[in-house]
């Protein structure tokens, strides 16, 4: 079972104790997923994250890439940089990226593994873009987004 306990937050970051619950839920998810029911990959969404049509097409079509490409580490359905005006329109272009762009990612167990006994107890998204954690692999990221944020949802 997940440690429902009180968690323990440092007294500066009193008011960002949702970073922490998120932390704890993510890597009791990730490892029970993975490691618990044994399966080789997880896409991981958020509660505010709205998807496009060929969502679930996008991953089922890279997953092979990132399952025998080493130099890589997730494959993400969202472009940080993705300003609707400033990108090309092409679907299937793709990008190798050093930021862990997030927002609707794939993550493999292999990978999980590597990186679970050091999973924060907060703001995980930073710790993922630390250099420690990439070890020199890349990200595939979209041109044209396959997620956004919904404006109504802000950290629960």
């Amino acid at each position: 079972l997940p440690d429902l306990g009180p968690l323990i937050v440092p007294p500066k970051d009193h008011l960002l104790s949702g970073y922490y619950k998120i932390s704890r839920h993510y890597g009791y998810s990730l490892n029970y997923v993975l490691n618990t029911l044994n399966y080789e990959a997880i896409i991981i969404t958020e509660d505010d994250l709205e998807v496009s049509p060929d969502f679930l097409d996008y991953f089922q079509a890279l997953y092979p890439l990132l399952k025998y490409d080493k130099t890589l580490w997730c494959i993400s359905a969202w472009n940080d940089n993705g300003i609707d005006k400033k990108i090309d329109r092409q679907a299937n272009l793709l990008h190798r990226t050093d930021f862990f762009p997030g927002l609707g990612w794939l993550l493999t167990r292999t990978v999980w593994n590597e990186i679970k006994d050091d999973w924060p107890q907060a703001f995980w998204d930073d710790w993922m873009r630390k250099p420690e954690q990439r070890r020199d692999r890349a990200c595939i990221r979209p041109e044209v987004s396959r997620t956004g944020i919904s404006p109504e949802v802000i950290i629960s």
